[in-house]
């Protein structure tokens, strides 16, 4: 009889941690079937209100209580486009739709500060295809050339093979691939 509960109580503990992997497997891949693809992303995405939420203009200054607020409301876990910010590539697309040139970086910037997760934070391994490239920081950005038309972005004039152009020389060094290239050229 001793034996027999032995048994019965090692199989109903086998059985709970088999089925609690279970269960913990299965939540982990709901969370995941419930993350937009990268284009529902771009098609849902508020860009309007991104654009015109004056506590998101606030969010130049600085990361105050109602920048934050207006992120988490827009962007956060509340929103339908939640972890959409964990790409790298949609959320540069919804920064250069939504926000002027000159301010790209401090937005990005601050939704980092206000908590929401980015490319290159654990939080978002995993869940896209460029989850894992986080914003390029020091010399290798795309900084436009200045006195040039301003209605194309570095990525559109890598797409048109401008990138070898003496006006380039120096700019938009992340869409040319040329990162390596400049910390090279500062190394030596």
């Amino acid at each position: 009889m001793k034996m027999k509960m032995k048994t019965t109580s090692v199989l109903v503990l086998s059985c709970a941690l088999v089925c609690s992997s279970v269960g913990v497997a299965l939540a982990k891949n709901a969370t995941k079937a419930d993350v937009l693809t990268k284009e529902q992303c771009t098609e849902n995405v508020p860009y309007q209100e991104f654009a015109t939420d004056n506590r998101i203009i606030s969010c130049v200054r600085n990361a105050s209580e109602s920048c934050c607020e207006a992120m988490d409301e827009l962007l956060g876990e509340e929103s339908p486009v939640h972890y959409c910010t964990c790409s790298s590539g949609v959320l540069e697309d919804v920064l250069s739709e939504a926000v002027p040139m000159f301010a790209t970086d401090i937005i990005h910037e601050r939704i980092e500060e206000c908590g929401l997760p980015v490319a290159g934070d654990e939080r978002c391994d995993g869940i896209y295809d460029d989850s894992d490239q986080a914003k390029p920081t020091g010399d290798c950005v795309d900084e436009y050339p200045p006195d040039v038309d301003t209605q194309y972005t570095c990525e559109d004039q890598a797409g048109f093979g401008k990138c070898e152009e003496n006006w380039m020389d120096g700019y938009c060094l992340l869409s040319c691939e040329k990162c390596s290239n400049a910390t090279d050229s500062k190394l030596s």
